[in-house]
């Protein structure tokens, strides 16, 4: 992972093609809790990298991310963070 001290995860395994691609999506405490999402390699066990990585996609103070593939979309929800909601 890009970012140490990990918080709420989703992974997502797309098996559309030939060969299945995983993504995780994910928050972290040293990224202010912004989610974004890495490419896994073929074994699942790592990220590729900066190379397929999106980056933060939200603002600060996130959490509790979903990620989903529906009729060719990919989709990523997620709520702010709030210990008691």
């Amino acid at each position: 992972l890009q970012y140490g001290n990990p918080g709420d995860f989703a992974l997502l395994v797309d098996a559309d093609g030939q060969e299945p691609n995983a993504y995780l999506a994910y928050d972290a405490f040293d990224n202010l809790h912004r989610i974004q999402i890495e490419q896994l390699t073929s074994d699942f066990t790592r990220t590729l990298g900066r190379a397929a990585n999106t980056g933060p996609l939200t603002p600060m103070n996130n959490e509790a991310p979903i990620l989903f593939k529906r009729h060719g979309y990919y989709y990523l929800l997620f709520g702010e963070c709030c210990c008691f909601c």
